[in-house]
């Protein structure tokens, strides 16, 4: 599967929360602005017209971005006001401790440092309150930053972020 809509969704997909702009999307797939346009709109449409797909895409601050229809919004608050859904995995663990050590920090710092993509992680840690947006990055496309919030704190019972335990770097590197 290598077609150009196929590949768009992909970008628009692991971007996340930050999405991509029309601009990076041209630049990464060597396509021209007629052809972005054009395939965006097909996109949309098509995620627009299947009833039953709950996905969508919008364009946000001049970023398109994949997320849920609105009207499943009941549901899916139901789901993470669910005290079974707070649970952190190991997966949200590690990105939480990225962030709390590294903060201000970028999704795709975070992706660095664990290898991985952690775009469904930043979301969930962010619904349940645990990481809020710090502005926006200097950086190439301005991504967001994020950094752990009071309720982080709390859970953790912590006073303050210099509460954290310190790093033992040396045994973290030698995986002791």
């Amino acid at each position: 599967m290598n077609s150009n809509l196929a590949r768009i969704e992909a970008l628009i997909y692991v971007t996340g929360e930050t999405g991509i702009s029309i601009d990076q999307i041209q630049k990464q797939l060597n396509l021209s602005l007629e052809e972005v346009t054009t395939l965006l709109k097909q996109l949309t449409f098509k995620y627009q017209s299947d009833d039953e797909s709950g996905l969508q895409v919008i364009n946000f601050d001049q970023r398109y971005q994949i997320t849920t229809k609105p009207e499943l919004n009941p549901d899916l608050k139901r789901l993470y006001s669910d005290d079974n859904h707070r649970i952190l995995t190991q997966a949200s663990l590690e990105g939480l401790t990225i962030i709390a050590y590294n903060q201000p920090i970028t999704r795709v710092e975070v992706d660095d440092i664990r290898g991985v993509n952690s775009s469904a992680i930043i979301q969930k840690l962010f619904k349940q309150g645990l990481i809020t947006t710090a502005g926006k990055s200097n950086v190439a496309g301005n991504p967001r930053l994020y950094k752990t919030t009071d309720l982080f704190l709390n859970l953790f019972g912590l006073n303050s972020l210099d509460d954290l335990p310190p790093m033992d770097l040396d045994n973290d590197l030698k995986g002791e």
